[in-house]
Order: structure tokens, then sequence, then C-alpha cells
């Protein structure tokens, strides 16, 4: 049987930029009964994140496989499979496998009120097919602010549709943050000799980026109007590295229809209970995709699209309250070697600076290397092309 022939419906939705569909998760119906844990038999279910963005016009499903609740293995991504897109008015495009586990296309036919279903072949042959969604316009993104709460910042959006055809909504988020090491080296080692830093080899000042872990969801279906107001995205705690010199977040919105959002409102209350979106789950949260041709093997996840609205912010450590400017520094303690010494230092080892009375220098100071090695906590030297300081 091919791929183009199987037939049923979809609708899809894919939790942020990147989010480990992977990871553990877990699929119900969202008016089915909460089911027992998932035991260490119940290993591989197919995990589906699935969407397709009519505004770029990308097309994005991300294929792994669900973790039981006591593993803490990282999850593995589903590859080699074949992966279809289909039109209610039959059109069949297929999404190439870009990287392990992650099939994307570029369309520009991504319509609003066109209807699609996602079509799923995996490597041991076996088929699933979701329901037809109809892609759904956001409406225009309302303001991203941050206000002063508690012991940090709090991100929050406002959200309208004057037309009031909206109702359910879901955003996502990219945070990306400059920050530098607890110490700054002006040199490193190269064959027993300190040679002074050029621009280009520092590493001092990092860039890092993450995404949103967290199911983040609103409705106004039980108000006259179509408003969300200050509606909290997360919280920066005084000291984060995030916010130690210059922050920014990418904020995304979705409209959601009442199936979807019934999905990540369940699967919201499932993981408020565990901490979040990358830890196992103990149930299945089931979506709108399923097996073929009369199996009953589960799939969990979920596959949606629509035009989405993005806004970007930007924050200075400096436009913090002062009692909110702390850097919180690792203890790094300094020594000191001489120059005879040098040669016991590896090529490329970090140091800070020489020491000695003028014009001599008797050696350089050192300490840690992650004290001195901005990319030791993660990020990259490598400035975002996006990035105005």
């Amino acid at each position: 049987m091919k791929l183009q022939d199987i037939k049923h419906s979809s609708s899809s939705t894919r939790m942020a930029a990147n989010l480990c569909v992977a990871v553990v998760l877990f699929v119900t119906g969202c008016i089915d009964p909460y089911p027992p844990p998932l035991s260490k038999g119940e290993v591989n279910f197919l995990v589906v994140d699935g969407f397709l963005n009519s505004g770029n016009g990308v097309a994005r499903v991300k294929l792994s496989r669900a973790l039981p609740l006591e593993s803490s293995a990282r999850y593995p991504t589903e590859q080699k499979a074949v992966v279809q897109v289909e039109g209610d008015n039959g059109v069949i495009f297929s999404l190439p496998e870009v990287s392990a586990g992650t099939y994307q296309a570029v369309r520009s036919d991504l319509t609003i009120g066109s209807r699609y279903r996602l079509l799923i072949r995996t490597a041991d042959l076996k088929t699933f097919e979701s329901d037809f969604v109809t892609l759904k316009q956001s409406p225009e993104l309302g303001d991203v602010t941050w206000v002063v709460e508690g012991d940090g910042i709090t991100i929050l959006v406002d959200a309208r549709d004057a037309s009031g055809s909206t109702r359910y909504y879901q955003w996502l988020y990219t945070e990306t943050w400059e920050y530098d090491a607890d110490k700054y080296s002006g040199y490193y080692i190269r064959n027993g000799s300190a040679i002074q830093r050029q621009p280009h080899e520092q590493i001092y000042v990092c860039y890092s980026s993450g995404e949103s872990s967290k199911v983040l969801i609103s409705t106004t279906r039980d108000q006259s109007g179509d408003v969300i107001n200050d509606f909290p995205l997360v919280h920066i705690p005084v000291g984060s590295k995030k916010i130690s010199r210059n922050y920014s977040i990418n904020v995304q919105q979705r409209a959601l229809d009442e199936s979807s959002y019934s999905y990540w409102l369940q699967l919201q209350q499932t993981t408020e209970e565990l901490g979040g979106l990358f830890d196992p789950l103990p149930g299945r949260v089931t979506g709108n995709i399923r097996a073929t041709n009369g199996s009953k093997e589960v799939v969990l996840g979920y596959f949606n699209g629509g035009g989405v609205q993005e806004k970007r912010i930007y924050i200075n450590h400096y436009a913090l309250p002062r009692e909110l400017r702390v850097v919180r520094r690792k203890f790094c303690p300094v020594d000191s070697i001489p120059n005879a010494q040098l040669r016991t230092l590896a090529n490329g080892t970090a140091v800070i600076e020489p020491y000695g009375p003028p014009p001599g220098i008797e050696g350089y100071t050192i300490t840690g290397a992650t004290c001195l090695d901005c990319r030791s906590e993660g990020g990259t030297v490598t400035k975002p092309s996006f990035w105005p300081f």
C-alpha cells in the first residue's frame, strides 16, 4: 500500500521551534480517562510533533520514540521515515529528513483556510495519519513587556482579536542572552609561550539560546471580548546569567481551535505535575494522529498549522532596577605560574595576564578553565545576526 493512498483525517501542532517532542511525550485524547503510567515494556510509542507555518512556508515534523517514566535516557529519534503532507485537494508533498528525526520542506502554497493531514511510514513499514486540520491565522501579537516581580522579572504578553474569532491562543518563545566568563583571559599558551589574544580569539563574551519548555496557552471563550492582558511567559530570577549583560526574547503566537487547545490543556496539566515538557510523563496524552491498516499501536503527539505572529524585545542589564543588577560569579582562585613553567601547560590553555615589575614579565596569572572560557557554560562566541549590541 502506498503512503499516498492512506486515508483518514488530521490536526497538527508543534511545541516550540524545537520542542523535543520525543522527550517521552505522551498522548491521550483530550477527553479520555487518565491512563496508568507507562511501564518498562511501553517504550516504543511513536511521538509526532508537526506544524505547517503558512507565514514562512515551513512544514516541519519531528519524529521520535517515547520513554517510560523511570527512564533517564535521551529520547531516540525516528529516522529514515517517509513523511508526507496531503491537502484536501489531493495534492501531496514530501518532507525530506534534514537532520536526525526532523523532516522539513518549504512550500509557497500553505494558505490560510486550507486543510491538510500528515502521512507517515516508518522504516519498519508501519503507517500513521492525522486528522485533517484547517490552517488558522493568528491575530496580531500584542505587547511583549517585562515587569519586576518577586525575585526577578517576568515577561508578559498581550493578545487581542477584534473580530472575536480566535478565542484559543498558544505562545512559544526563544530566549537569547549575552553573558561573560567569570574572569577575562587576555592570553593563551602556544608552544610554551603566552600569546596575546586577538579580538577574534576572545573567549570572554558568549551567546546562548533556549526555547520554551512549558505549555503556554490561554482562552477567552468565557469572556465577552477576545482579549488577554499580561499573560506570563517566563520568570527570570535575579542573578541569572540571562540578564547579566543583554537579553532578548522572540515570542511566537499561534491561534488554536478547540480541539488542539484541549490537547495542550491536558498536556499542560500533566507536565505541571512533573515539572516540564522535558520530563518523562506518567501517562499518554493522545492527539490527532493514529496508526492505520487496523493497527492498535499507540502514537503520541499532535499535527497542526496556521499563520503565526512574532515579536522580539531586548533587555539591557542596566535597564533593570538597581536591586536586580546582580551578577553571580563562581569562586575562581587565581594562581601564578613563572615563565619557566609555561612549557608544562598544554597548547590553548587560557591564562589571565602577565605579572612582574616593569619592564620585565616574570610569569602569568591563571585560574580554572571554566572561569576563563564562557563556552564552558554551553554558549558560543559567535554573535547572532540579529544582535544589536
